[in-house]
């Protein structure tokens, strides 16, 4: 997928006020004041996960809207939500 494709969301997004697991996400949009349970990130090279809310200390914290969200090291796998809303988009895999 080249740059421009990314920037458009040529692959689709899905909107997650719950949660999603098993996805391909580049970036997360945050619409509204948000507070993330699960973000979890994972290395498709070498089958790790990590889990990001702890590496960069969002645990219980509320991230404002407007926010976007790049992964660290490859993508975004898993994401659950207690409160707010946000737009996920996904690599065409």
């Amino acid at each position: 997928m080249n740059d421009s494709s990314k920037m458009i969301g040529e692959n689709s997004f899905v909107f997650i006020d719950n949660s999603v697991t098993n996805e391909d996400i580049y970036m997360i949009h945050v619409l509204e004041d948000t507070v993330f349970t699960v973000l979890n990130e994972t290395n498709q090279k070498g089958g790790s996960e990590t889990n990001v809310l702890s590496t960069v200390n969002l645990s219980g914290k509320t991230v404002k809207a407007g926010a976007i969200l790049t992964p660290y090291d490859e993508m975004f796998s898993d994401v659950s939500v207690s409160s707010g809303s946000c737009i996920a988009y996904k690599l065409g895999r």
